[in-house]
């Protein structure tokens, strides 16, 4: 429950330390609980540190459940929860909760794309090696949100969660890659995003700047090729017609071309057998 995870850390706290009988918490895991009249959810599970040992070995244990709606002080005859058993479903009666208190999310606030933003997120990939190169996307509860390049062309790849990478305003990393729906679950994700299409508008920019850069002849030798194959692509006119499962639109290319950009490298527009388009990365060609 590190770095932006502490939104629900800092839940947990507050309502502990509201408890005189505890003075601290400790994080366990996800488990799976069925609260009978709701069926089987996921929740994060913690542990309350009592404030006398010895009066709590004598009492039943508490335990505290939390998501994003919501969180349960609950007590369970079960002393101890373990990583191997956290996969079983465990039933949780309406007798055994104490306590249920509804929980806010923060603000789903629009941030701001800086260099700071970018530096922290191109740190992440370089020292975990997650991707090629990353992207800022839009604005997810007071974070950034940033598109992992995981591989060196935009074909889609079926299998596999939807990947992200969140920074906050502090610089705090976390990289997002499940089928949670849950808050800073990758489909909570999806369906709550600011979407920005910074990175696609720096990269008409930049295409408008190389374009110009041909076209009044302002280039040096190792550019040439290069330029002249962005001009045969004309992406100005380049067809958005086909779907983006099947072909590639006029924006995809854009937001690729920032990042080649950002990072030194071209872009190049290939076809497979069965005429579908992608886009991809090649290092700068040198004569």
């Amino acid at each position: 429950m590190n770095g932006l995870n502490t939104f629900y850390q800092q839940i947990v706290d507050k309502f502990v330390h509201s408890n005189s009988d505890w003075v601290g918490v400790y994080y366990i895991g996800v488990i799976k609980a069925d609260l009978c009249s709701e069926g089987v959810k996921s929740f994060f599970l913690f542990e309350p540190e009592p404030k006398d040992f010895l009066k709590a070995r004598n009492s039943v244990p508490h335990f505290i459940l939390v998501d994003d709606l919501r969180i349960i002080d609950f007590i369970s005859l079960r002393n101890k929860f373990e990583g191997e058993n956290l996969d079983e479903i465990h039933t949780i009666s309406k007798f055994q909760i104490k306590h249920q208190l509804n929980i806010n999310l923060p603000a789903n606030e629009e941030v701001k794309y800086t260099a700071f933003l970018q530096e922290k997120a191109d740190n992440y990939i370089k020292e975990h090696k997650s991707a090629y190169v990353i992207s800022f996307i839009g604005s997810y509860y007071g974070c950034a949100v940033f598109h992992e390049f995981m591989f060196c062309d935009s074909r889609i790849r079926p299998t596999g969660a939807p990947y992200f990478l969140l920074v906050d305003k502090d610089g705090n990393t976390k990289w997002i890659c499940n089928f949670d729906d849950r808050y800073m679950g990758s489909f909570h994700i999806i369906k709550n995003m600011i979407p920005s299409d910074l990175c696609v508008r720096k990269g008409e920019e930049i295409y408008d700047q190389l374009m110009s850069k041909y076209e009044n002849g302002n280039y040096n030798k190792n550019e040439q090729q290069y330029l002249k194959y962005l001009k045969m692509l004309d992406l100005k006119h380049w067809s958005n017609d086909g779907d983006d499962f099947i072909d590639i639109t006029r924006n995809t290319i854009f937001f690729w071309l920032e990042a080649a950009n950002r990072i030194g490298d071209e872009i190049f527009i290939s076809e497979l057998d069965y005429n579908t388009k992608y886009v991809g990365f090649r290092k700068l060609s040198l004569e």
